[in-house]
């Protein structure tokens, strides 16, 4: 089944609907990160996506605390465009 055809899927519980509309944002927002440089994805991923601290990507990212909050700052603009 292709995403096309997602769209046109007769009626369902809310709970279905619910998860396919989930599915269809994260293929969108993943398409979107990956035109991003590998470290401004990265970032949002974790700080967006997965609810992590500035001082956890920080640690994960290998990069100082002080230059996490403007990577994804930075990031977000670029993912805006």
């Amino acid at each position: 089944m292709s995403l096309d055809s997602i769209q046109y899927l007769p009626p369902t519980n809310l709970r279905t609907r619910s998860r396919i509309s989930g599915l269809i944002c994260s293929n969108v927002v993943d398409k979107a990160l990956n035109q991003l440089p590998t470290h401004y994805a990265m970032a949002l991923r974790l700080f967006y996506l997965r609810g992590i601290g500035y001082v956890e990507i920080a640690d994960l990212m290998r990069i100082p605390i002080g230059t996490v909050k403007p990577t994804c700052i930075e990031a977000s603009v670029l993912y805006v465009k």
